[in-house]
């Protein structure tokens, strides 16, 4: 983003308003390709849905939330599959465990997002589900 920094918007603001007006998208014109709301927890909006008005129940009908109000911008030279990979490792390491989703879920998908993220080339050829 060309302008970074801490905004006070009402619910509803559309999430262009926020990338493009204030935030006057991102750097040596790169394309941006998403937004992430919620903090670890949350989801990253693509850019065809950057009309939806930021409220809970907008976000939340996209399969975000509103969290504290932060926001991430994804430009082209993000991967997403690292993007994910890093989110999951947070929540995987501030999780307490007491919970099978979290004790168990979070431990597979952060393995499978590992070796995703360090295969050797683009094609990959392992089981990522059993082991």
């Amino acid at each position: 983003m060309r302008n970074t920094g801490l905004v006070e918007m009402p619910l509803g603001t559309p999430l262009k308003t926020f990338v493009y007006d204030i935030g006057e998208g991102a750097v040596a014109g790169r394309a941006i390709k998403s937004v992430q709301t919620g903090g670890p927890s949350g989801g990253c909006i693509p850019i065809e849905m950057f009309d939806t008005p930021v409220d809970y129940e907008s976000l939340a009908q996209l399969g975000s939330i509103m969290g504290s109000g932060g926001m991430v911008i994804m430009d082209e030279e993000n991967c997403m599959v690292d993007v994910a990979r890093y989110f999951i490792e947070f929540t995987h390491s501030e999780s307490c465990g007491k919970c099978i989703p979290c004790r168990v879920g979070l431990n597979k998908s952060l393995r499978i997002l590992n070796r995703l993220t360090e295969a050797p080339g683009p094609c990959i050829t392992w089981n990522f589900w059993t082991s």
